[in-house]
């Protein structure tokens, strides 16, 4: 059961999850490339003042998943800067 909770500084719904689930299970062929640009052209995903909320559609979506409230497609590519994302030792 999905409860509302703060991510990333704002208040998410499960009817917020349902409207990030709905593209991934009608469109299972997009990618984790693809999801937040299409994310971007629902009003939700747009600032105050219009303009694309690029970074949230990318990463809210991937801390759902890890969550496991959504399930993201596979990464297609290794991350082109793969030092960036291990974790200190």
């Amino acid at each position: 059961m999905i409860c509302a909770c703060i991510v990333q500084g704002r208040r998410i719904e499960p009817s917020d999850v349902a409207q990030i689930r709905e593209p991934i299970r009608f469109h299972p062929e997009w990618s984790r490339y693809r999801l937040p640009n299409e994310l971007c052209s629902l009003s939700y995903w747009r600032a105050p003042l219009g303009q694309h909320q690029d970074t949230a559609a990318r990463t809210l979506p991937r801390k759902l998943h890890e969550r496991g409230w959504v399930q993201l497609p596979a990464p297609r590519v290794v991350s082109p800067n793969r030092h960036r994302l291990t974790p200190p030792s």
